[in-house]
């Protein structure tokens, strides 16, 4: 009897662990980079205007935030402080464990995060060394409604007949 109870704890304290050191695939999405490859950050206060701040985000939960100067030459910026970051399994970021965000959208080559207000807040454009965005690049906005805009231009057809 206790050969069985010392095997189902060890049994129990294996899963456990086991379950602890996965990471989601979430994660691994924000996570899998090339050397070359950084996440481009947009901002919907500036109307999506690209200010240059990229960042890379690590399995160690932590990020760091890069930038290219006018010749080209990469530097890490703020770095006194330690960036942490998560996201949990419901897509839920924790960015910089001071805000929270919603992942509404993600694929390949971009994460677009919400706030909760149901309007994209932040987009993640993944991008790599040799071809940098230009400084000052725009996206419309209206291109980033969180809902179908086809609906909306139907909706609104019907309203004016």
């Amino acid at each position: 009897m206790r050969n069985i109870l010392l095997l189902f704890l060890f049994s129990l304290i294996i899963g456990c662990n086991s379950k602890k050191n996965d990471t989601n695939n979430l994660q691994k999405h924000f996570t899998d980079l090339k050397e070359d490859e950084y996440w481009g950050i947009y901002s919907a206060y500036d109307n999506f205007k690209f200010d240059g701040q990229y960042t890379k985000f690590f399995s160690n939960g932590t990020y760091k935030d890069y930038g290219w100067d006018r010749y080209g030459k990469k530097y890490q910026t703020d770095t006194l402080e330690i960036k942490k970051w998560k996201i949990t399994e419901d897509s839920i970021l924790y960015y910089n464990y001071r805000f929270k965000y919603k992942v509404v959208l993600i694929n390949e080559g971009a994460i677009l995060v919400s706030a909760g207000n149901k309007k994209v807040s932040f987009m993640f454009i993944k991008e790599t060394e040799k071809k940098l965005r230009k400084l000052d690049w725009k996206l419309h906005t209206d291109s980033l409604k969180l809902n179908n805009p086809d609906e909306d231009w139907y909706n609104e057809m019907k309203i004016n007949q």
